[in-house]
């Protein structure tokens, strides 16, 4: 099944990048004809606001906080609780033992656009219960985003999680500076603005892995979520640029149902040198208080790492698929898109760069190494939004590509260095851990 996984998003990838890839055009410019409702901001009515001491004190991460990309450093083995979002827990710094709470302590970001900073995780011994486990993990970064959860895990059949974890988890975050240009594949890079977000929620979550390929599960998610005034001194507040024209600006509420399933083979999920790797995820988000905001939500990933000769080189590709379908008479909040651009998938762009009901995209990389705990590779990517099946255009793809080098071990990697091309700007990203 993993070759013709492998071949499948080989033959996609290549098809529809070919005439995309570093375009050194600009993006299209928006007209009338192609999004009546979207227009170009006169950025002198919303000048940059100063930032005070704040800003003096931040200063010295701007670069590493705004002109790259980074994650939390994870480097420890994947289990069934990476399926689990709402759970945080990836760590570079470990200690504690049976007999006392263990803690993990972690460095980068919690997010693209977080800004660096620290992460620490605690465990509750395992002599108590093997079969129980409590964590509480909190994170905070020099941009001020804050992200913080509790968890209580257990194994019901009494394998110690080998095969069913149940988690009951509750979760706070804030997002101060995120990005948006718009909805749409027309979206303008002079609209960028800021905003807040802020997400609170409790989740129960069921995953099990009937063998050592497969793993599925679902649940239940209770989520709140509110929009505010982004924190970004440097560019104007989205909810002045675009006044009245974004659903879900007065928050949403919602109860999630949701299901997931995961088929894994080879080394996908730890060196990622050979096999195949496919999730799928369904969400029905029902709306709660009254608002026109239901939808069903599907996602898929698949990937597939072919060894050229010999492991030291590897082809690795990958398609990725966000649909959203709203009810009769609703709307997907502008926050819940589906998005493409940053330091994962159309990595010559920015973060949230587009913004849209549906997204497809696949990559292609080309990976080998250059000594024992160095390696080099180059990459090309192309991808799209869309809200309607007309948009869906060869026309409108958006191409990147670039290359880097990486820093690993033998069963991981631990920093990327990279850059990327598009028709908008090459930019320089750094990610801790591997890629895709």
């Amino acid at each position: 099944m993993y070759r013709i996984i492998s071949r499948l998003l080989l033959a996609f990838t290549l098809v529809a990048s070919s005439a995309a890839f570093c375009d050194s055009n600009e993006s299209p410019e928006i007209t009338q004809d192609k999004l009546p409702h979207q227009r170009i901001v006169d950025r002198s009515q919303f000048p940059p606001r100063t930032g005070g001491m704040s800003g003096t004190l931040r200063a010295p991460f701007r670069w590493l906080g705004e002109k790259s990309e980074a994650g939390m450093a994870s480097f420890e083995e994947h289990r069934i609780r990476e399926r689990i979002s709402v759970i945080l827990g990836e760590s570079s710094l470990s200690g504690g033992g049976a007999y006392s709470p263990r803690y993990k302590l972690a460095f980068g970001k919690t997010s693209e656009q977080s800004g660096f900073g620290i992460k620490g995780n605690l465990i509750s011994p395992s002599t108590l219960n093997p079969n129980v486990k409590m964590q509480t993990t909190a994170a905070i970064t020099t941009k001020n985003y804050l992200s913080t959860g509790v968890a209580f895990l257990a194994d019901p059949t009494g394998q110690q999680f080998r095969r069913v974890e149940l988690s009951i988890t509750g979760r706070y975050r804030t997002f101060p500076e995120e990005d948006f240009f718009g909805i749409g594949p027309f979206s303008d890079r002079r609209n960028r603005s800021s905003f807040a977000l802020q997400d609170r929620g409790v989740a129960a979550i069921l995953a099990f892995s009937p063998s050592s390929h497969w793993s599925a599960g679902g649940g239940i998610d209770a989520s709140s979520q509110s929009v505010g005034n982004g924190h970004n001194d440097d560019l104007p507040n989205t909810l002045q640029i675009f006044p009245g024209t974004l659903p879900g600006v007065g928050g949403v509420q919602y109860l999630t149902l949701l299901a997931f399933m995961q088929f894994a083979r080879g080394d996908a999920l730890t060196t990622a040198r050979s096999g195949a790797l496919a999730k799928a995820d369904l969400r029905w988000n029902r709306s709660l208080g009254g608002g026109p905001f239901s939808y069903m939500q599907y996602d898929i990933d698949v990937r597939g790492y072919i060894p050229l000769a010999t492991k030291r080189r590897i082809l690795a590709l990958r398609l990725l698929a966000n649909f959203n379908a709203p009810e009769q008479g609703n709307v997907v909040p502008f926050f819940r898109l589906a998005e493409l651009g940053g330091g994962e998938i159309l990595r010559g762009y920015n973060v949230r760069r587009f913004s849209g009901q549906n997204a497809i995209a696949g990559s292609v990389e080309y990976r080998w190494d250059l000594a024992e705990y160095l390696g080099a590779f180059v990459f090309g990517d192309a991808g799209q939004v869309y809200d309607s099946w007309e948009q869906l255009q060869f026309g409108n793809l958006r191409g990147t590509c670039g290359g880097g080098i990486e820093f690993k071990s033998k069963k991981q990697t631990f920093l990327r260095i990279f850059a990327g091309r598009s028709g908008e700007a090459t930019r320089l990203m750094v990610r801790l851990g591997r890629g895709f």
